[in-house]
């Protein structure tokens, strides 16, 4: 059994959410090759189990990059795909995710920053 498996065993749970935060990215960032890597073996290891993708305050130049990571998905990942950008979408989403708690307040202390 895999890694990743053996962590979401005792969650019991069957989908899995990445969350991604763009605070500091850049340039020297921009390596497609990772987010094809992961895409594949997402795709060849775990095709029902990726739930959502959340891209937060993805800059203008990861689109650049999310374009050819993008030809590696089919369609069914591309729409579960989320961008999320500035202080009203990422409440908004945390909302529908049920985010609440300790968590959101976490999350809005980490933004504030």
């Amino acid at each position: 059994t895999c890694t990743l498996e053996r962590m979401l065993s005792p969650l019991r749970t069957t989908k899995i959410a990445w969350i991604v935060d763009f605070n500091g990215f850049g340039w020297r960032h921009t390596d497609p090759r990772a987010g094809v890597a992961l895409v594949r073996a997402l795709s060849a290891h775990y095709p029902e189990r990726l739930g959502e993708v959340v891209l937060i305050d993805a800059p203008t130049v990861f689109w650049m990059m999310y374009k050819v990571i993008e030809k590696v998905m089919d369609e069914t990942q591309s729409r579960k795909v989320r961008w999320v950008s500035g202080t009203e979408a990422r409440d908004a989403w945390m909302e529908e995710a049920g985010i609440s708690g300790d968590a959101r307040t976490f999350l809005r202390e980490v933004y504030e920053m």
